[in-house]
């Protein structure tokens, strides 16, 4: 990938939680790098996706550099990027490697580099971040090792490739500013990983859900569930890695 000329950093990267915070004043101009976006159905699409309207109410403005998704619609301050089809998972159009500098000319110069995977989009917003002179932050949303056991064939050296990934993403994540994830188990497990910037943990945002007021009996009537038997309810999405296969298992034992 093309190395985009190196600017001595003027923003102290220990000065970002303050300066992220909103609190000396006008809101961030925040640039996102990431790899899927809605109206793709994935969590990282709904997070960004939550993530832009949350700052952009609080002030904020939110760029998105994403894949061209063949449903797309026009959204304010998204830009979409070339991408290719993806044989095995349709909705989710595989980003194509671009140069830094073909996106310069299209956003504003940004307070932070915000990005959301690892590999070639790891590095163009490292890339980013050096050009610009400003902290990147990396959201480490995927225990990545565990997806090697779901899509890898299984002939392949899948503990050998774990390892290769882990040194891969240990190495990105130590020249980020601050690496934020939603849950303190994956921040613990992250510490792990010998990692030097800080940590953070900061849940994802959510839409207001409408607390349910019609009573359980008319519900259980309503989806023609037993009167009286335990209801056990999982809200995933279906898709292979949330390994729904086996929680129907253990409830059928």
């Amino acid at each position: 990938m093309p190395e985009i000329p190196h600017r001595k950093p003027q923003i102290d990267p220990h000065l970002f939680p303050h300066r992220a915070a909103g609190l000396s004043g006008a809101g961030m101009k925040i640039l996102v790098v990431t790899a899927t976006y809605t109206p793709s159905i994935n969590g990282v699409a709904a997070v960004v996706s939550f993530q832009k309207q949350g700052l952009e109410n609080r002030g904020h403005q939110f760029w998105v550099l994403a894949p061209h998704h063949s449903q797309q619609k026009d959204e304010k301050h998204v830009i979409r990027l070339p991408s290719l089809p993806n044989p095995f998972i349709p909705d989710y159009p595989l980003l194509l490697p671009f140069s830094p500098e073909s996106i310069l000319s299209k956003v504003p110069h940004p307070d932070l580099i915000y990005f959301h995977h690892p590999f070639h989009i790891g590095q163009t917003g490292l890339a980013l971040a050096r050009h610009f002179s400003v902290p990147s932050v990396f959201f480490y949303h995927t225990q990545y090792e565990f997806y090697f056991n779901t899509y890898l064939p299984s002939f392949l050296p899948r503990h050998a490739l774990a390892q290769i990934l882990n040194r891969t993403l240990t190495k990105l994540l130590n020249q980020t500013s601050c690496i934020i994830t939603g849950t303190e188990s994956i921040r613990k497990q992250i510490l792990t990983m010998g990692i030097k910037p800080p940590v953070k943990v900061i849940p994802n945002f959510r839409r207001h859900i409408q607390p349910v007021t019609t009573p359980i009996p008319k519900l259980r009537q309503k989806y023609h569930l037993h009167p009286t038997l335990l209801t056990l309810i999982c809200v995933a999405r279906l898709s292979p890695e949330k390994n729904l296969g086996t929680l129907l298992k253990l409830v059928s034992l």
